[in-house]
């Protein structure tokens, strides 16, 4: 038997890893997937990656639980985006999402929120990185037992279309 749970998180730090820690535990996973490159997991190049993939990638190696990256290192970002275009979608990011709970995110209502960096994104490019991912998670989810997939909620939409026999809990609450 196999089951792929899909976590949507938020990037930016506001994903609160007591609740991570909480959910990730609940699901036992034998395998944990999360959004870093397998190359920068394998050399431990941690830093430039979102602070709650460090967290589960940490939290699973504590319970001796198989882990992998899916990432791709595609930059997905317009050519030309200057530091202060970052910081400014990133503000404009976390005046939305601190208004909300970062599970909330799961939900296509949410997540639509704050799509407005979509004008930031090179789309072709966007479309290479996602499918890149999804061939690096149909290879990683061969094996059997509960496999949790840690990923940007912004990416749920496109994995749900394209990883096929999954479950996204946190996006179809029962």
């Amino acid at each position: 038997m196999r089951r792929i749970i899909f976590i949507g998180t938020i990037h930016c730090g506001v994903t609160d890893e007591k609740e991570l820690e909480l959910l990730l535990s609940n699901y036992k996973p034998n395998q944990l997937l999360v959004e870093i490159a397998q190359e920068d997991l394998d050399n431990k190049k941690l830093k430039p990656y979102p602070p709650e993939m460090v967290f589960g990638y940490k939290w699973a190696k504590k319970h001796k639980i198989q882990v992998n990256g899916f990432d791709s290192p595609i930059n997905v970002l317009k050519e030309g985006l200057t530091a202060e275009h970052r910081k400014r979608i990133l503000d404009k990011q976390l005046a939305i999402i601190k208004k909300y709970n970062w599970k909330d995110f799961n939900k296509k209502y949410y997540c639509k929120k704050i799509g407005f960096y979509r004008e930031y994104i090179d789309v072709e490019k966007n479309k290479r990185r996602n499918e890149e991912m999804v061939k690096n998670i149909e290879i990683l989810i061969q094996t059997r037992g509960i496999i949790v997939v840690l990923t940007g909620a912004g990416n749920l939409t496109y994995f749900e279309k394209h990883v096929k026999d999954t479950e996204f809990p946190l996006r179809y609450p029962k």
